[in-house]
């Protein structure tokens, strides 16, 4: 009887060893892992794989972007380690090996320091809209334009046709040098926003302007938004023509200074801000004293690029 009851403990014993054993693998199949995005730009695909699989997992986003500072729950099964990858708006990719998601449930995927980045405009609809960004060395982008407006549809030219032409138009500029000031322009009878090498210089078309909207109050409320002044928009295309107002009837000319807000080729890819010598972050002469537009003596400039340009 004792033999019986001292192998009925084993076995009980046994018993309560694999239903811990079962309990513990299911907690770990079932385990969770958290994932923040901290590269500061969007991420439009993320997969994650068991370390040394060399198979990546399907899309853990679906059809939805993950903006920068969003997080994402994924579930993983009993191994510890794992790959992650991620693709980024602008055509990036980050890969981390060998994440330990055992020691921890939460990850901050980052762009390292010794990643390179990228510069420039680029056209993204990451946010529904089709928008014009500018990204500096440290991986942040931030909205220019956001393209709304249908009134050029019906010549072929739609927000994200806008938007993709524009902002490949805005990083030629800025590579070449030439994207110093914004200004106001004339093109075929129209107005038009336009590149500047110097105040009151067009030098390229950026877009063209609807008949009933101000170039002065585009430039300033563009503007405004470059100093973060609160409440205000970037450059924005409005979708309702009845909130444009007319154009400006004296003539004179407007333009900014965005030599502040753009990183050449030649700065320093560590540093956040334009060189000094080239972009100075107070200009000697403001073009917009107490967050006024500048205005000049009547003269509109007409681009120098003759038909070369493509209106918008």
């Amino acid at each position: 009887m004792l033999g019986l009851k001292f192998f009925s403990g084993i076995a009980a014993a046994a018993f309560t060893l694999s239903a811990i054993a079962i309990t513990v693998r299911t907690a770990l199949a079932q385990r969770k892992f958290i994932i923040r995005n901290n590269t500061g730009s969007d991420i439009v695909s993320l997969q994650v794989s068991s370390a040394g699989s060399g198979v990546w997992g399907t899309d853990e986003l679906g059809p939805w972007a993950m903006a920068d500072g969003d997080t994402v729950t994924v579930k993983v099964s009993g191994d510890c380690l794992y790959d992650i990858k991620a693709l980024l708006i602008d055509g990036r990719e980050i890969e981390r090996r060998l994440v330990d998601t055992c020691s921890s449930a939460f990850f901050g995927l980052a762009i390292r320091e010794s990643f390179p980045v990228a510069r420039g405009f680029f056209c993204s609809s990451a946010s529904g809209v089709p928008e014009t960004r500018y990204q500096n060395s440290t991986g942040k982008a931030e909205v220019w334009i956001r393209w709304q407006s249908e009134f050029f549809a019906a010549g072929g030219y739609d927000p994200l046709t806008r938007c993709q032409e524009v902002s490949d138009r805005l990083e030629t500029y800025r590579r070449n040098d030439r994207l110093n000031y914004i200004g106001i322009g004339r093109m075929n009878g129209q107005n038009i926003i336009c590149a500047q090498a110097s105040p009151q210089n067009c030098v390229g078309l950026i877009y063209t302007l609807k008949p009933t909207q101000d170039p002065a109050a585009t430039l300033e409320q563009f503007m405004q938004h470059r100093m973060g002044l609160a409440g205000t928009a970037p450059l924005y295309e409005s979708a309702d023509p009845d909130e444009d107002a007319a154009p400006d009837a004296t003539g004179a000319s407007y333009y900014i200074d965005v030599r502040p807000f753009l990183e050449r080729d030649s700065d320093n890819p560590d540093s956040d801000s334009p060189d000094s010598e080239t972009a100075p972050a107070t200009p000697a002469t403001s073009p917009f004293p107490n967050n006024a537009p500048n205005k000049n003596p009547p003269q509109t400039q007409e681009p120098r690029e003759g038909g070369g340009l493509r209106q918008l």
